[in-house]
């Protein structure tokens, strides 16, 4: 099994959540779950695995043309054939992916920041009256420690992710938030020499 290690940070705000606040209430919690610290269990923001497969993606089908690849979207139609983003993620309900991801779990301390947000009404797309409601966010320089494992990926589908992961780091992630991103190991695979640029660009943080 080869792995990369990956670490996420935000560019600027970063919120996960669970859910539109109309279901949860005002307040829309940051993902977390409990661990032990300091002989305590505490709860600690963590990044899903899934969010950082479904943004990374979301990156590979934007990118897919652009470099030779073919992407059907989001691979949600069984009448679609498998393309190459199918074939690196797997296509949901139909095939397995390639390549699987870890949970991102803080890399140290976390700064938080507290955010007030205006409802907006699904209808009319504007601004809802009395809907003011807080999202929990996590601010740079908080840094996510997490994996990228796979086996036997070909030199295109490899290339497909490495492009991905570059990708990832100048759109959004998720629905509003933007990161970083910094490949910190890896192990278990040669990077060919028609790669080794990308690759290392990965390895420094692009945004300071």
């Amino acid at each position: 099994m080869s792995r990369i290690v990956l670490n996420l940070r935000p560019a600027a705000l970063l919120s996960v959540g669970f859910s539109h606040p109309r279901a949860l209430g005002p307040d829309i919690p940051f993902a977390s779950k409990p661990a032990k610290r300091d002989r305590r269990t505490a709860h600690i923001p963590y990044i899903p695995g899934s969010t950082v497969k479904g943004s990374l993606r979301s990156a590979a089908s934007r990118i897919a043309k652009a470099y030779g690849f073919t992407s059907c979207g989001e691979g949600f139609s069984r009448s679609m054939k498998d393309c190459d983003v199918c074939s690196l993620f797997g296509k949901p309900g139909i095939t397995y992916p390639k390549v699987f991801f870890s949970d991102f779990v803080p890399d140290g301390e976390v700064k938080f920041h507290s955010l007030t947000r205006v409802g907006i009404d699904d209808k009319s797309s504007t601004a809802s009256e009395h809907t003011l409601f807080s999202v929990e966010c996590v601010a740079h320089p908080t840094v996510f420690r997490g994996e990228v494992n796979f086996r036997e990926l070909s030199g295109r589908e490899f290339e497909l992710l490495l492009l991905a992961l570059a990708e990832l780091r100048l759109d959004r992630f998720g629905r509003s938030s933007f990161v970083d991103l910094r490949i910190e190991e890896v192990s278990g695979l040669d990077i060919p020499e028609t790669l080794k640029e990308v690759f290392e660009e990965l390895c420094e943080w692009l945004w300071t």
